[in-house]
């Protein structure tokens, strides 16, 4: 009978000490993200109108100052491949609402521009400081191109920092990747980014 009391209590205190390591953590629950990318979510509809939808959307901490912006693609609602779309960022001000702070309508391939692929669109990635866009392109060879944006304070706001590519034979298994910066394209902005500008090589 002793040994199961001495059982009952170990356990008792292995579950107390787990939950307090939970606590001191600060770790979240599962719902707190979820609440706050609804939160993201429904202020959203502020910035489209009827011609306009919400293709895909992130909501992260984009320029490192401990609350939570918005980077979406808005896509017209129109038949047809080419249909235009939007890049927009927007950050919370200092009262807590969201500005629309770039909108670039040059910054998403259209649709059309994937070849036999269909889409090009693949990914929007978003992480505390930055985004990036993610595009795939082609047939046989399959090219990849993922542009990556960090915000720098002294512009007040993103800049293209890198851009990898990656074409793949399909039919070989061939693959060759590259990596360009700065140094190669030069400063871009996100306002003034357009991945129709920029030199194909390594493509």
């Amino acid at each position: 009978m002793r040994w199961k009391v001495t059982l009952l209590l170990a356990a008792i205190v292995a579950t107390t000490g787990c939950a307090s390591m939970a606590r001191d953590t600060g770790q979240q629950g599962p719902g707190a993200s979820a609440v706050a990318g609804e939160l993201a979510g429904s202020e959203l509809a502020a910035f489209t109108d009827d011609a306009f939808y919400v293709r895909t959307w992130r909501s992260e901490d984009l320029d490192g100052d401990d609350d939570r912006d918005v980077v979406a693609i808005l896509e017209e609602k129109i038949k047809g491949a080419d249909r235009p779309r939007t890049l927009l960022v927007l950050r919370r001000s200092a009262d807590g609402r969201l500005e629309r702070t770039v909108e670039n309508r040059n910054a998403i391939l259209p649709a059309s521009h994937g070849g036999t692929l269909g889409d090009p669109l693949r990914e929007l990635v978003a992480h505390t400081g930055g985004f990036a866009l993610i595009f795939e392109v082609g047939a046989r060879g399959l090219s990849s191109r993922r542009y990556a944006f960090d915000y720098v304070p002294a512009r007040k706001t993103w800049m293209l920092t890198t851009l990898q590519t990656r074409v793949l034979d399909r039919h070989e298994g061939d693959a060759r990747e590259k990596q360009f910066g700065v140094r190669d394209f030069g400063n871009v902005s996100v306002s003034e980014f357009d991945p129709q500008s920029l030199p194909d090589e390594g493509i």
